[in-house]
């Protein structure tokens, strides 16, 4: 369905125009944004990269090349990763919270409440600012390095608990007092701020996520809930349940240059020694010495904002004679140059000079002090202060300092880099060159633009193992052992990208091209996910990034990313090979526009596209490569007291209802701050009237280069659209701009309003499974269908009892398979069905539903058992497992416990070549596994990674799964584990190494050959990753849970076998395809919730509180009754309806999925006859 909208948006967007070039490498890459990173245990003469610019490129000035060389070092394989660094947080480096703060002298500074932001219970004065000034003028520090200080002076605020009766200034009382060592942690994924460190703390030492000081013990973290905006931070804590204070802070940062911290540049000279400042006559440091003094050049100077001073040196740093190390070489640093002391630091901007204060705090050397140089012989004494020259230029800092007299030291510093993402290791060894967009206050990269990328490569020399086997030659040639792979960052569904630094929804491509012969060579893929893994789109793989929307999002791409995979199973062995790149550029550009950098000629004397209408002034298309955007062309209007306009002269078809964008580069060359230049957009029926326009959307042009764009909605009638430049001013300033780079795009017609809801729904009985029908909506195209299913009528689509079979359907299927399963017995269920319309805007319709219920047969499937063996030993006799009575999950190529046999991927000829037997069970304790595997010739040949050998995969989820299943891997309250079972280990395939070795007491791995068993177990406490919640086995639990087998007869992986019908070795990426099974014996939970009382009409708080996107609400009811529970903003606008139907007595729960809800309070409200409730909720992106 269409909704006509005639007005229009105007935006600020960096969409990529025709200079769709996004890295043409003819200049030579910056040093300082790139690094390299190895893994743990690799050599580094066997896992290294080397990147150089070489000369011709492809159809180019130049090109980079790249020598790789990876080494297979790990159990799980290894890396290397060559990383380009930018940085994330425009002019500043480190985090958003990084420096220091102090609460803001404002009234509601502080404040707590029953809710998060509410100060309903109290919050401080306006007065208050000038009588607590000795608690307003504490400082909070957050150190580049990760520590953290409480800087509170001579006195701070206490209260009786701290034993001061009344309240009142006074010196501040330990462990509160900034005494002890603390650290601290922003995740910017959740918002979250952590303190490590007894006694640290934000706003009021007694708020702590327990309760409230004394009433519970001083712990040893802290985290608060963090939004920023600009120089403010408000934080929320919640003390136990339902107790909320939140305090604003204002940053206190230094106005000086200096701030931040630095390191040695990484090149030759960075340090040197001579008869005058700036001479390395004497001594200089080579470009050797930067990799051979690694231990030195990875050191930090901090100079933190509010003038404290920090040597970070890490373990090592390099020492001399004169510090016990002869000959000299890396060791531990050595007090008082070791970082221990406090220190200062101050800047005197008129001299240049910068100072400091503390003993043994240094710049550069440590030896270099001004009375001279330390030294064993003769050393002046370590003096109190230092006192260097400092000069800035650009991003460096130049210091010089005289010793003694005549002898000058002269030190390059940079900026330390911030790093801004890291790839996940998968089974592969791989290193990444990998680019960021760096946060130059415009946020990702829109690629919208475009429906193509490419670039052009040369493989000079192709891929060797150390082995002498090159390509497909050699004596056992190892082709597609190494392959390119070029990743892209999605930050579409990133709440707040500018101050983000990870991966994003990470999707990659493929591409088998490191065995080509030499000679150029283009690559060109569409920018769409369509899983495809031999170089034609972008896969989401799920194994590293965050959890997005399951879609590439051109709009919105924090950064790309080449990254050569090297296959190998940690066997030692390491690959190498040379390619060269260039010209990585968009492509398939959706510009309307014929000459949209002005560079063609006009040889007719019409503008090549473009016209132009003067009422005074000039518009001339100007060549000068140096002043152009793009190219050598620019187009220059200039007005005093007049307009001129320049139009596009195509004729450029339009309808109705479609949303056309025009944007384009501008830079202000004469005159002052006031807009002077405007873009429009017309739509015009075919004799060229104009039906609607945007009038002239004046933008705010710089004197640098910028872009700018508008939006509008064609009106009804609209045949064409013209695009307009205008220039006008009329208060006797002369002003000229330059434009380039123009950029006219259709959107689409904008569709907002849904689908119909879907008729015609049913569903056809057969052997335990539904065929659930409908018809296709009249009139959509292109749309897909969700399907889902409830044993009770279904009226809302969110009702955590309502399950999904499928989503997604296409167009025309017009069928669902909903296969019906039951707990270990087979059992008549009777469901009710949903079909809801998912139009090609991404608008989703209502849901049709089924007229009534059908009854059939579930078949009854195995479950995880929560009483596992009393005699469970890991040894690989099975025996009490068989004795258990538990009942095993099988999978084969002809069966399996579900009736749905499938052998995922690959080739298995029957069962006598590949079977497994799988037993699980759970208590409070452990998960444990059972395997026992049939297999008629069993290999352990992991050269090609570990899934390549003969080697049992399950996949769980630790939680209760109700609703859709995850896309990707999650974690938190819902986390999903990929486990792996080798000889000599079990393995996490979330990145968290081994989990158990082999002979342990937790783990057995046998081989009969044939046939293998493994026994295994893991702590419930142990099996967590990050902030994952810790499982709780409940009766009734319905849990993710794959199990596979992948089979090697000895030439080599032949297939897999699993057990979901929809599994396509697809496992490793989605929890979309993994099966479900239940915690012991029942298909749903009884409740245990002693906090819900069920005689009663009551709204209990939602949890988690703040939460991000997903909340779930309580409620009771004494009674039988038609209620309403419904979401409100602050302004009383509804939300989201989540309940208006009749219910039964007794507790309920609802979930509301925020989606693109923005965040902020939310009220939600429950209503019954004349009776209703009231709870607030804070969403937090």
């Amino acid at each position: 369905m269409i909704k006509w909208i005639t007005t229009f948006l105007f935006i600020l967007m960096p969409i990529l125009s025709f200079g769709q070039m996004i890295n043409d490498f003819d200049t030579e890459l910056d040093p300082s944004y790139f690094g390299v990173e190895n893994s743990d245990n690799a050599d580094p003469t066997l896992s290294t990269s080397t990147v150089t610019t070489v000369s011709p490129g492809f159809d180019s000035p130049a090109a980079i090349q790249i020598e790789y060389s990876a080494h297979n070092s790990e159990p799980w394989g290894g890396y290397t990763k060559l990383f380009h660094y930018a940085n994330p947080f425009g002019d500043d480096t480190g985090s958003p919270v990084e420096g220091t703060w102090m609460l803001a002298p404002i009234a509601g500074a502080l404040g707590v409440g029953p809710t998060p932001g509410s100060t309903e219970w109290w919050s401080n004065s306006e007065e208050d600012v000038t009588t607590r000034a000795c608690f307003f003028d504490d400082h909070y520090v957050f150190n580049a390095d990760g520590s953290f200080q409480n800087i509170l002076g001579d006195e701070t605020w206490l209260e009786p608990w701290q034993g001061s009766d009344p309240e009142a200034c006074g010196a501040p009382v330990a462990p509160h007092d900034g005494s002890n060592p603390a650290t601290w942690e922003y995740n910017d994924a959740s918002g979250e701020v952590t303190l490590t460190g007894v006694g640290a703390y934000l706003g009021l030492p007694k708020a702590v996520n327990a309760g409230q000081l004394p009433e519970v013990d001083v712990p040893e973290s802290v985290t608060y809930t963090a939004t920023m905006d600009g120089d403010m931070m408000t934080l929320v804590i919640e003390c136990g349940e339902g107790l909320f204070w939140t305090f604003k802070l204002v940053s206190q940062a230094q106005d000086t240059p200096l701030s931040g911290s630095w390191m040695l540049a990484p090149e030759a000279g960075a340090l040197q020694v001579g008869p005058a400042a700036g001479s390395g006559e004497w001594w200089s440091n080579s470009e050797e010495d930067v990799t051979t003094r690694a231990c030195f050049f990875d050191d930090h100077y901090v100079l933190n904002a509010d003038g404290s001073f920090q040597n970070v040196q890490g373990e090592e740093t390099w020492l001399e004679p004169w510090q016990g190390s002869d000959p000299e070489a890396c060791g531990a640093p050595v007090a008082p140059h070791d970082g221990s002391n406090p220190a200062t630091w101050e800047y005197d901007a008129a001299s240049g000079e910068i100072t400091l204060t503390g003993l043994g705090a240094y710049l550069g050397l440590p030896k270099a002090v001004n009375a001279g140089e330390l030294s064993s012989d003769n050393p002046p004494p370590v003096p109190e202060s230092v006192t260097y020259a400092a000069t800035l230029e650009g991003d460096a800092m130049t210091l010089v300092i005289e010793c003694g007299t005549g002898v000058f030291w002269t030190f390059k510093l940079v900026p330390s880099q911030t790093r801004v993402a890291i790839t996940d290791s998968s089974d592969d060894i791989f290193y990444s060159l990998l680019e960021m967009r760096p946060r130059d206050g415009h946020g990702p990269w829109d690629w919208s633009g475009y429906d193509s990328i490419s670039f052009s490569y040369n493989n000079l020399i192709a891929q060797c193992d150390n082995n002498g086997n090159c390509g497909t030659t050699g004596a056992t040639p190892a082709p597609d052992r190494v392959h390119l792979r070029f990743n892209l960052s999605d930050y579409a569904d990133i709440a707040d990208p500018m101050n983000y630094t990870g991966l994003g929804e990470y999707y990659y491509s493929f591409h088998y091209i490191l065995d080509s012969e030499p000679g150029w060579n283009t690559v060109t893929l569409p920018l769409v996910r369509n899983d495809d893994w031999n170089g034609g789109g972008f896969n989401l793989t799920g194994w590293a990034g965050e959890t997005g929307n399951g879609e590439l999002d051109k709009h919105s791409i924090g950064g790309f990313h080449l990254e050569f995979s090297v296959s190998g199973g940690g066997d030692g062995d390491y690959a190498f090979g040379t390619i060269v790149l260039d010209e990585l550029k968009l492509t398939g550009s959706l510009n309307q526009l014929t000459n949209p950098g002005f560079e063609l000629p006009d040889m007719q004397d019409d503008g090549m596209g473009w016209g132009s209408a003067l009422g005074g002034g000039h518009a001339d298309i100007v060549t000068d490569p140096s002043m152009a955007h793009g190219g050598d062309n620019y187009l220059s209007i200039g007005v005093t007291d007049n307009w001129a306009v320049y139009y596009n002269e195509d004729t450029v078809a339009a309808q109705f209802g479609e949303t056309w964008r025009f944007s384009g580069y501008a830079k202000k060359l004469v005159g002052d701050d006031v807009d002077g230049a405007a873009f429009k957009l017309e739509g015009k029926d075919a004799a060229g009237t104009v039906l609607g326009t945007t009038g002239d959307l004046f933008l705010p042009i710089t004197d640098e280069w910028g872009e700018h764009s508008i939006e509008f909605v064609m009106p009804e009638g609209t045949e064409t659209v013209t695009a307009v430049i205008v220039v006008s001013r009329w208060d006797g300033v002369a002003v000229e701009y330059a434009f380039d780079d123009m950029f006219l795009m259709s959107m689409g017609v904008l569709d907002v309003i849904p689908p119909l809801a879907v008729e015609d729904i049913g569903a056809v009985p057969a052997t335990n499974y539904n065929l659930v029908t409908w018809s296709d909506n009249v009139g959509e195209e292109g749309e897909t269908y969700n399907v889902y299913a409830s044993t009770s009528p279904i009226e809302d689509l969110m009702d955590p009892a309502v399950d999904v079979v499928a989503v997604g359907v296409l167009e025309g299927s017009q069928a669902a398979v909903h296969y019906l399963f039951h707990p270990l017995e087979d059992s008549e269920v009777t469901y009710y069905y949903a079909v809801a319309c998912k139009d090609a805007s991404n608008n989703v319709g209502p849901a049709g539903t089924s007229a009534s219920s059908i009854t059939n047969t579930a078949k009854g499937v195995p479950t995880i058992s929560l009483t596992p063996p009393t005699a469970f030993a890991a040894d690989g006799d099975l025996s009490e497992w068989y004795d258990s009575g538990i009942e095993p999950f099988m999978i084969g190529a002809t069966d399996n416990s579900y009736g749905t046999p499938n052998v995922g991927t690959g080739t298995v000829d029957d069962d006598n070549d590949l079977h497994g037997t799988f037993y699980v069970a759970v208590d409070n304790d452990y998960l444990y596994i059972a395997a026992e595997v049939l297999d008629n010739v069993v290999v352990d040949d992991q050269a090609s990674g570990w899934w390549t050998s003969d080697v049992v995969q399950v996949c769980i989820g630790l939680y209760d799964q109700r609703g859709p299943k995850h896309v990707g891997m999650q974690r938190g309250e819902e986390p999903d584990y990929k486990l792996y079972f080798l000889p000599d280990g079990a393995h996490s395939d979330n990145g968290a190494g081994m989990l158990a070795e082999h002979g342990d007491g937790n783990y057995y791995h046998e081989v009969f050959n044939p046939d293998y068993v493994l026994e295994f177990r893991i702590s419930l406490d142990d099996i967590m990753i990050d902030d994952d919640v810790r499982f709780t086995p409940a009766n009734g639990m319905r849990t993710p849970f794959e199990p596979m087998i992948h089979d090697n007869d000895g030439d080599g992986w032949e297939g897999q076998l699993v057990l979901s019908a929809t599994n396509d070795d697809m496992a490793h990426q989605t929890c979309e395809v993994w099966s479900n099974t239940w915690i012991g014996d029942q298909a749903t939970m009884v409740s245990t919730d002693e906090d819900i009382v069920v005689n009663e009409f009551a709204l209990h708080q939602n949890y988690p509180n703040p939460f991000n996107p997903q909340t779930t609400i309580k409620f009771s009811l004494p009674e039988s009754q038609l209620v309403n529970l419904s979401v409100y903003n602050m302004l009383g606008q509804q939300v989201m309806t989540l309940v208006d139907r009749e219910l039964p007595a007794g507790y309920h729960t609802a979930k509301w999925y925020a989606g693109d809800i923005a965040s902020g309070v939310y009220i939600y409200k429950l209503t019954s006859g004349n009776k209703s409730l009231t709870q607030k909720m804070l969403l937090m992106k």
